[in-house]
């Protein structure tokens, strides 16, 4: 299905989607090393003393920060080697497929319940339909939905990206900068309801991420 939205999204700015296939083949490995890098950095922890833990993806442990910095820096090298795509045209082609590949991936949150919310009372989750209930009930415990929240609001970036990406008087980067300011804005604790809890220290780098990418807004 993304990929399906890459070469709809492509043929609006022009990109050549053949090329962008060949791209992907290059960042999405780089995206996956650079989340585990990332998450293996902030949680060092964890890993000193057991090193062979650190390539073992399949225990979990990616971070979606790491991601995107993996991803962007093979895209660049890729793009500075072959001459064949502009860098930021492409980055506005692949924003709205990153966002909305968000969306769906925060449901991973729910089925592992991880990175939820703070605890909440049974009157207030059962606003909620009833499996995201089952799902927020841990060790007799609900707490706050924080994928669902993200999730919706991952669903509502999409489709303002795909809105600009539609307008193409605007300069090549508005879209991917686009992205970076409202992603950030949602994953702020200043600005989402319930704070996510992370047991291994996601929630510090994350936010510390989000410092930084904040600064765009003032760039």
């Amino acid at each position: 299905m993304i990929s399906l939205v890459n070469t709809y999204q492509a043929r609006l700015r022009d990109v050549d989607a053949d090329r962008l296939s060949d791209l992907s083949l290059l960042v999405i490995p780089a995206a996956i090393v650079g989340a585990r890098i990332y998450y293996v950095l902030f949680n060092w922890e964890s890993y000193a003393g057991n090193p062979g833990e650190i390539i073992a993806v399949w225990h979990g442990g990616l971070a979606i920060h790491g991601g995107v910095l993996g991803g962007f820096l093979a895209g660049y090298c890729y793009i500075s080697y072959t001459k064949s795509l502009k860098l930021w045209p492409t980055a506005d082609v692949i924003a709205p497929s990153l966002i909305l590949g968000q969306a769906i991936g925060r449901w991973g949150n729910f089925f592992n319940q991880e990175a939820h919310g703070g605890p909440v009372s049974s009157e207030f989750i059962s606003r909620f339909p009833h499996f995201i209930q089952q799902g927020m009930l841990i060790d007799g415990q609900y707490y706050h939905p924080t994928f669902l929240y993200e999730s919706v609001w991952d669903g509502f970036v999409f489709l303002i990206l795909l809105w600009l990406l539609r307008r193409k008087s605007l300069p090549g980067g508005v879209v991917a900068m686009s992205y970076l300011i409202l992603y950030s804005l949602g994953r702020d604790p200043k600005y989402i309801v319930a704070y996510k809890v992370n047991t291994k220290g996601g929630y510090a780098s994350m936010n510390c991420t989000n410092s930084l990418l904040n600064l765009s807004r003032w760039s």
